[in-house]
């Protein structure tokens, strides 16, 4: 497949930990398998050479669009994790049509963002977290938990709502802690739930009754090798049903049983694809059966979630992509001024309901108090 004759440029590189697994990763393969010659930027102002240019959660200007589609560059597009908000993916509704390609991994966002391009392709991430061997059926053991300290509420708020019969083992960024306290607590206070908080250890936390321990490589390799089983937990909320299904992935391809809400889209992507994941009430989720599912689910789909086949979807993209008419841009851009006054609007209206949020929220807890 070697294609010294593609370019194609990453960016903007920021070294965040979706740039790096979406991105450099990816675009390291592509350069050490000779697919393509690979270059990057980390700014928009740099020169790019001439090719096509993918773009990574940052969007550019519509000035510095229009005079790469004058220059006759393909442009494509990778939102991962961009749209948090409504009013965000708003903001972006005069560029979007001029993409020449949109790479999504989640279809609900592939459904949004079709409304204003038809150039929409899925992609995976590849396994990052990948188990040097798998395990047997456990009977026994913990049950695990992973993710960022700002869903610690849905799984406090899950966990008061189901009885496991088996302890919870629990890992998060708590080096972020101090940057998310103020946000738990508000939050709990919405579910008329008081935020507890007792450092027991180095790394370790009691939250709302519950063992927190810091993350890290180490400590997640460590947990999947030795737990039973795992689950996730997510508000049913815009931003979270956009989330690609990378978690969901990295237990299932690892034959580990795995849980989930059954609104969320990882239950989505793994049903599409023949195999029906069990909520966290659910006893199948436990069972021997369902690890048996989950094992022959692996064999038939596991290539598709390695580097080098992730890889080559980026190719077949950039090679089937055509460059759209630079004139495109004179169709829409007598709407950029009123969207941007519009998107100003809702983001004043959104500062807004988040401080009325924040003060229910206090008045709450010291109703609570008193």
């Amino acid at each position: 497949m070697d294609n010294n004759n593609l370019n194609i440029t990453f960016g903007p590189m920021i070294g965040l930990p979706s740039t790096d697994w979406v991105g450099y990763d990816v675009a390291e393969h592509i350069d050490k398998k000779q697919y393509a010659h690979i270059a990057y930027f980390k700014r928009f102002d740099e020169q790019i050479e001439p090719g096509v240019i993918i773009m990574i959660k940052r969007m550019p200007s519509l000035s510095w669009i229009k005079e790469k589609k004058a220059l006759n560059y393909k442009l494509i597009y990778i939102p991962v994790d961009k749209y948090s908000e409504e009013h965000k993916l708003l903001k972006d509704t005069v560029k979007l049509p001029l993409m020449d390609g949109i790479c999504v991994h989640n279809d609900r966002l592939g459904e949004l963002l079709n409304k204003y391009n038809n150039n929409i392709f899925f992609i995976d991430h590849y396994l990052k977290y990948e188990l040097k061997e798998t395990f047997e059926y456990k009977p026994s053991g913990f049950i695990l938990w992973v993710g960022h300290l700002e869903y610690l509420p849905s799984l406090i708020i899950k966990l008061k709502s189901v009885n496991l019969k088996h302890p919870v083992k629990i890992l998060s960024d708590l080096e972020k802690l101090k940057y998310y306290r103020e946000g738990l607590k508000k939050e709990l206070a919405l579910k008329n739930i008081i935020y507890q908080e007792q450092k027991v250890a180095d790394g370790k936390y009691l939250i709302c009754g519950l063992e927190v321990e810091q993350w890290s490589v180490e400590a997640q390799e460590s947990a999947l090798v030795e737990c039973k089983a795992a689950f996730d937990t997510k508000s049913n909320s815009f931003a979270h049903n956009l989330k690609p299904p990378t978690k969901s992935q990295k237990y299932i391809f690892n034959n580990i049983p795995f849980a989930m809400d059954k609104f969320s889209y990882s239950s989505q992507y793994f049903k599409d694809r023949g195999l029906t994941i069990p909520s966290v009430d659910d006893e199948r989720w436990l069972s021997e059966e369902y690890y048996n599912d989950i094992k022959d689910f692996v064999k038939k789909f596991r290539k598709t979630v390695d580097l080098d086949y992730v890889s080559k979807s980026y190719i077949d993209i950039a090679e089937k992509v055509t460059v759209l008419p630079s004139d495109k841009t004179n169709t829409i851009k007598s709407y950029h001024y009123i969207l941007d006054n519009i998107y100003f609007l809702m983001s004043v209206a959104n500062k807004a309901l988040s401080r009325i949020k924040s003060i229910l929220a206090r008045m709450i807890i010291k109703l609570k108090n008193n």
